[in-house]
């Protein structure tokens, strides 16, 4: 819930400042291009919004299509050459100097930070849930009254004009209309039962058209599912003002797109005419609404300017080319925004384990202190991070060198390496192949973003000598092989690697295909000899 928290406040940032800028270009693009175009940015904000990544996971992503693109490339040119002999798997793992030095144990600040973020969260869920929960009762208490106080219209000549529109407009949906004293003006009700509401009042047969015509095309355009759409985007990021005003302006916008498309094809004189059946309506009972409906009357100042886009006589252009640029800006601001969000400054690194250990008869892994590489130029604007030393994790596989980026994963009491972008965070109460006892230890817990049948997870099994763990798993089945637990089950492959931690004893845990044991099973073991305790880990003890 909380990394749901951090991307929905990423996006609302980065809609959030383009909402501000849109808004400050509205005469300009009222004046230049029709209002649909500004409409339709609005609802694609609006389904931005609604979508809990951040740019970091787009990054991410990426990555791992580009990364499984090049095995693939690289699987199919091995199987068009002839078998190699056989070679041992070595892996090597280059970590920076600053790996020896203990990790900084987590502060009570850490601890209070967390209780906030929390905190916060679930205020953010209450009011999100509050929000739409008022919206939608509002709505359907509205609706149930209208139905219950209103009559369904009889009248041939309502009913006659409705159909011929329904005919010209190309709708097929069946249309209740009704007729109710205390409809705040005519409207559009029903996300999949449509209504069309009448207030209790004579209407000429020329506002009879363009009233009808005018809830129609909201019809067509489901513009009623779409104010819904505006309504849950803003019930989800309702403490950022600038998505309140969105949600305004994009109504309003609804409603000017609206407008031209009912005036489409018609003479200064029909379009005059359209406005003074707008006019009137100022001059009816206009009380009570609900956001969740179209509404022919929207007050006096968005009257107004609805006047001024149905009288303009400038032709307006093709706003395709504005949609595809305010697209392309969420993309990257999005992007931008999310990976900084998401950036940790470097920390103090994890202690080196062995120089040297014994994976297999044909497996072994080595530790290397990280050598910078050199510098391909000595200019003194070089970016300070180019300069900085960056941990790489090195797999020498089938005679083959692969060298990736690593990064920093701390958890509570420890850290880990990691390849960049080549793991994610898992839910590990999902995982239906883990006992609940065992769920219990868990700390942190990562999946593969190439195989969802790869995981990897940090236990700590408290009060526990080596021994006794050890013993322990041995007991559920597990067999010892040069100093690793593994055990297999049908065509996978369960593994832990201890840690000793004074009175406690840490696991880095594994599960893979068996089919992966050369590949994934040699990371893992490279990933596990990076691990480190702090303090706070019984490290110190």
């Amino acid at each position: 819930m909380t990394n749901i928290f951090l991307s929905v406040l990423a996006g609302s940032v980065s809609v959030g400042l383009i909402t501000v800028v849109l808004l400050a270009w509205t005469p300009f693009l009222n004046k230049r291009y029709a209002a649909k175009w500004k409409y339709w940015i609005w609802l694609f904000l609006a389904v931005r919004l609604l979508l809990p990544f951040s740019g970091t996971q787009v990054r991410i992503a990426l990555q791992a299509l580009q990364q499984e693109k090049t095995q693939q490339t690289a699987q199919t040119q091995q199987n068009n050459m002839p078998m190699p002999p056989r070679a041992p798997a070595r892996v090597t793992v280059r970590l920076p100097a600053q790996m020896t030095a203990p990790i900084t144990v987590p502060s009570k600040g850490s601890s209070i930070q967390t209780t906030l973020l929390n905190a916060t969260v679930l205020l953010w869920a209450a009011g999100g849930i509050c929000f739409i929960g008022f919206h939608l009762i509002s709505y359907m208490r509205y609706k149930r009254q209208l139905l219950k106080t209103g009559a369904v219209i009889r009248d041939n000549r309502i009913l006659c004009q409705l159909m011929q529109l329904k005919q010209e407009l190309a709708i097929r949906r069946s249309v209740l209309p009704i007729e109710a004293a205390a409809a705040a003006s005519p409207m559009m009700l029903g996300f999949f039962h449509a209504v069309i509401v009448l207030p209790d009042e004579e209407y000429s047969a020329e506002e009879l058209y363009f009233i009808l015509k005018h809830e129609l095309v909201h019809l067509k355009r489901g513009d009623v599912c779409l104010k819904l759409l505006l309504t849950t985007a803003n019930a989800v990021h309702w403490f950022n003002p600038l998505i309140w005003l969105m949600r305004k302006e994009a109504t309003v916008d609804m409603e000017l797109s609206c407008d031209e498309r009912v005036t489409q094809g018609a003479d200064y004189a029909q379009r005059k005419a359209y406005t003074e059946t707008l006019l009137s309506t100022i001059h009816k009972q206009c009380t009570k609404r609900t956001v969740l409906s179209t509404q022919f009357y929207g007050g006096k100042k968005v009257m107004k300017k609805r006047f001024q886009n149905i009288l303009r006589k400038n032709r307006k252009k093709n706003g395709v080319g504005i949609l595809l640029f305010v697209i392309l800006l969420t993309i990257g601001l999005g992007m931008t925004i999310g990976c900084t969000a998401t950036s940790k400054p470097e920390s103090e690194a994890p202690k080196q384990f062995g120089e040297k250990e014994e994976l297999s008869n044909d497996t072994f892994v080595e530790t290397e202190p990280f050598q910078q590489k050199e510098k391909v130029t000595a200019d003194a604007d070089v970016p300070d991070n180019v300069r900085e030393e960056t941990p790489t994790l090195t797999f020498s596989l089938e005679g083959e060198e692969y060298e990736v980026a690593a990064v920093i994963a701390e958890g509570n009491g420890y850290m880990i390496y990691l390849p960049d972008g080549e793991w994610y965070p898992s839910d590990f109460e999902n995982w239906e192949d883990i006992d609940e006892e065992w769920k219990t230890c868990i700390y942190d817990a990562w999946t593969a973003w190439n195989n969802d049948d790869v995981r990897l997870w940090t236990v700590r099994m408290e009060r526990r000598s080596y021994d006794e763990a050890q013993k322990e798993l041995l007991d559920k089945g597990y067999a010892l092989i040069n100093d690793r637990m593994f055990r297999q089950d049908g065509e996978t492959i369960y593994g832990v690697e201890l840690k000793a931690a004074g009175t406690d004893t840490w696991g880095v845990c594994s599960r893979y295909p068996i089919d992966a044991q050369e590949g994934y099973g040699v990371q893992i073991h490279a990933i596990a000899g990076t691990f480190a305790l702090s303090e706070n880990g019984n490290g110190g003890e």
